[in-house]
């Protein structure tokens, strides 16, 4: 089964002393150094942080999936989330607190920005109860574009957001949809949705379960021609108990759906999570569970529907249970993080952040210990010098996640 963010972060409960520490990256370069960036206290300055994006001043821009002050959530938390600025001298601005209510709770989703620094990103529940589309201006004024209702509408928004040339803003429903699929009661089993410039929504796609996949995780991303690739965790066959075990997928701009490739369940992995990423070729490339040795992997989809397995994790000090996302350099290293692993034995560690080469070679750029972040959940973001920037879920002194930069 897969969790969000929020519930999963609610499951560490570690004291921890935050430091900076040294790492060594695996290309020939000499040592490089973890820079941590900004340590979040919880309250409202906002706990459990995820993906992070640039925007178009320099500073980097993020949610937190709790925290921010807000009383509308009964939770341990102080708040339903919060998004934030960290400019390039790590000051933390939160831009938003959520309150619970019509505006929003608990955002799961990266942020995308326009032209004209309005930010949109989701919310996993408040609105109408189950998840919210919403629009930042930079000013910090807030606007629910779109509440979901539940079935035959989408709930529970999450994962990667995208927007077109037109502001069409493009993502995923974990549930809603169909309730016809056995897997998936009433609740559905999730959506491809379409929320249009003036706010309007359309459903481009509603799983049925079974072959055609179910509950998808990771979002969506958009290529030239706007199509919209992503997976789902479940569906696809019979294997992984009868449930099947996740799919890759292809949305045309008509709505018809294509799954690309159905995971069996083996040495290819299963119930993918994160979102996917789309090279020059056209060649897919994600993150998924199970593996030879059931701890995840990293693989490639070609165009013509062939997979390849590009690296298998092994439980120990390479990492395991990849969750996020990954990112490419020019030279095609791809770059993401493990959520578990890395420590000396195996099952030891808090998460990983990895370089894979084109020929599978993995090296671990750094290895998080606990006392200076756990649980790396989202991905990586690449930024134009190679130096890389990302966040633990929790960790620092007051276990509330932080914002590290690996550095060359």
């Amino acid at each position: 089964m897969v969790t969000s963010s929020r519930n999963t972060c609610r499951r560490i409960t570690f004291c921890g002393i935050c430091c900076v520490l040294v790492a060594s990256f695996g290309t020939g370069a000499a040592a490089d150094s973890e820079k941590l960036l900004h340590i979040f206290r919880g309250g409202s300055d906002g706990s459990g942080p995820g993906a992070l994006i640039r925007g178009n001043d320099g500073a980097l821009y993020g949610t937190t999936a709790t925290g921010g002050g807000g009383t509308g959530c009964n939770d341990d938390e102080f708040g339903c989330g919060t998004v934030f600025k960290l400019t390039r001298h790590g000051k933390e601005k939160v831009l938003y607190a959520f309150s619970g209510g019509s505006d929003g709770a608990y955002p799961g989703s990266n942020l995308v920005m326009d032209g004209s620094g309005n930010l949109y990103g989701a919310t996993e529940e408040g609105g109408l109860g189950v998840g919210t589309v919403f629009k930042l201006a930079p000013h910090g004024t807030e606007t629910v574009l779109h509440a979901f209702k539940s079935a035959p509408d989408g709930s529970v928004p999450i994962g990667n957001l995208v927007a077109d040339g037109s502001g069409n803003l493009y993502g995923t429903t974990y549930s809603g949809g169909n309730t016809g699929g056995s897997e998936c009661g009433d609740g559905g089993c999730g959506t491809v949705f379409k929320i249009a410039a003036d706010g309007s929504e359309a459903i481009l796609h509603a799983f049925q379960g079974g072959d055609d996949g179910w509950q998808p995780y990771g979002g969506v991303i958009l290529d030239s021609q706007g199509n919209l690739y992503g997976t789902t965790s479940g569906g696809g066959g019979s294997g992984c108990d009868g449930f099947g075990c996740g799919t890759v997928f292809e949305v045309a701009p008509d709505g018809t759906e294509t799954v690309l490739y159905a995971f069996q369940g083996g040495n290819d992995g299963d119930k993918p999570g994160g979102s996917l990423m789309m090279d020059g070729s056209g060649n897919l490339y994600g993150a998924a569970g199970g593996g030879a040795s059931n701890r995840g992997t990293v693989f490639k989809l070609a165009p013509d529907g062939t997979e390849t397995v590009l690296y298998t994790f092994t439980y120990g000090s390479d990492g395991y249970d990849p969750n996020g996302g990954l990112v490419a350099d020019s030279a095609g290293n791809l770059y993401g993080t493990t959520s578990d692993g890395g420590g000396a034995g195996k099952g030891g560690g808090h998460g990983v952040a990895f370089e894979l080469a084109p020929d599978g070679t993995e090296t671990v750029l750094y290895s998080f210990k606990g006392d200076h972040g756990r649980f790396p959940a989202a991905g990586l973001l690449l930024g134009k010098h190679g130096d890389l920037y990302g966040t633990t879920a929790a960790g620092g002194d007051d276990n509330d996640g932080m914002v590290f930069e690996l550095k060359q």
